[in-house]
């Protein structure tokens, strides 16, 4: 039970675990690919404004101003490397009113040093709005000359939206050339403490579960079940659930049941049924499947896998003679007759459990106390008899 608990717990709460990380690198990865788009307008439009017109940068960058600010693209710096002059998405930020020279912020020298795209390291508490956050910066270049570098700040918040809060982004990295990124994680003391939280809750629901499970599984397995004996009733064999698994349908019933009702008394005659039914649970295989049938009448079908070969005859006996050398305190002695045939998926279900009966007819005509396989004479045998 406890162990069921930890498992589903534990599959559970791996789940949620993955689904944070696919969720963090899924924003992660649709930020960089928005910088990116931004990345090649910027190439274009500042590879335009260098090579074919005379606009001067400070006019230029009025212009760009104001496409940046049209609410297309926003959160976007792009500083000069002549100048420190900026193309910039929200005045407030306006490069020109920094006290400290934009080109020696880390995101910039990052690019210009590695001559390709960068992702700094995480931004704490550095100006409102912009609490935590990474950047992704890129240079560009015309005729190999530095021109300058672009930035676009990579929200913490966004990139952790919609997620559980399992883990948070350490470190961000470009790994290739080509701009695939990975990722070092982090688990923080909010995160620890969510963690906790949520083991916890997933035990006590998995508990909750699986108790739920078992009470609804209990109720109905003690539906099937017969009272006495504890073997499933007669009304839950079903016929259209047999398969080529089956090798034998085999009836048992207990000789002289009625004399010993009459000997000894209806409780005790309980009590024989009871100790036939354990005797018969201990000498079966655990593939096997019993069904108390009527009163002291048993059928047991002997299971295996489809191309096992299996002596039904020799369970069967075992069964019998064990029966035979029961001794219970209280009880008297007493034996049992079996009949059985061999289950073929051709013959209807109803006939094979006839066969079985006449297989049990013929133990009881000659002698009982054994082990009868069905013949066709047996049939006729009962025939003859009752006719």
């Amino acid at each position: 039970m406890i162990f069921r608990v930890m498992l589903l717990s534990l599959t559970i709460f791996s789940g949620l675990f993955f689904f944070d990380y696919q969720k963090i690198s899924s924003n992660t990865h649709s930020e960089i690919e928005y910088a990116k788009q931004l990345k090649k307008i910027n190439e274009i439009l500042i590879g335009y404004q260098i090579l074919h017109t005379d606009t001067n940068t400070r006019s230029f960058s009025r212009f760009m101003s104001y496409f940046w600010q049209s609410g297309y693209y926003h959160n976007l710096y792009f500083i000069y490397e002549k100048d420190g002059l900026g193309l910039f998405s929200d005045p407030s930020e306006n490069p020109e009113y920094s006290p400290v020279g934009m080109r020696t912020r880390p995101w910039y020298l990052c690019a210009k040093k590695l001559g390709s795209e960068c992702i700094g390291g995480k931004y704490e508490n550095i100006f409102p709005p912009h609490d935590l956050m990474y950047t992704y910066s890129y240079p560009i270049y015309i005729n190999d000359r530095l021109i300058g570098v672009g930035a676009y700040d990579l929200d913490f918040e966004s990139l952790h939206n919609k997620t559980i809060g399992f883990f948070s982004i350490k470190n961000i990295r470009i790994k290739d050339q080509y701009g695939h990124i990975s990722f070092d994680f982090e688990i923080t003391r909010n995160n620890a403490f969510l963690i906790v939280v949520t083991l916890a809750a997933l035990l006590l629901l998995s508990f909750t579960f699986i108790n739920i499970v078992y009470f609804f599984k209990s109720k109905y397995s003690h539906q099937k079940k017969d009272q006495l004996t504890g073997l499933k009733r007669r009304d839950s064999f079903k016929s259209n659930k047999l398969d080529n698994r089956v090798k034998s349908f085999c009836f048992l019933d207990i000789d002289h049941f009625k004399k010993i009702n009459d000997t000894y008394g209806h409780d005790t005659g309980d009590d024989v049924i009871k100790a036939f039914a354990d005797c018969l649970k201990e000498n079966i295989r655990d593939k096997d499947v019993a069904f108390r049938w009527g009163g002291e009448e048993f059928l047991v079908l002997i299971r295996s896998k489809i191309d096992e070969n299996i002596d039904v005859y020799k369970i069967l006996e075992r069964v019998r003679a064990s029966v035979e050398a029961m001794d219970v305190d209280g009880l008297p002695k007493f034996t049992v007759s079996i009949g059985y045939c061999d289950y073929n998926a051709n013959t209807d279900v109803k006939e094979l459990i006839k066969q079985a009966d006449f297989a049990l007819y013929e133990s009881k005509r000659t002698g009982r106390n054994k082990v009868s396989q069905y013949k066709i004479e047996y049939q006729n045998n009962f025939k003859r008899v009752h006719s």
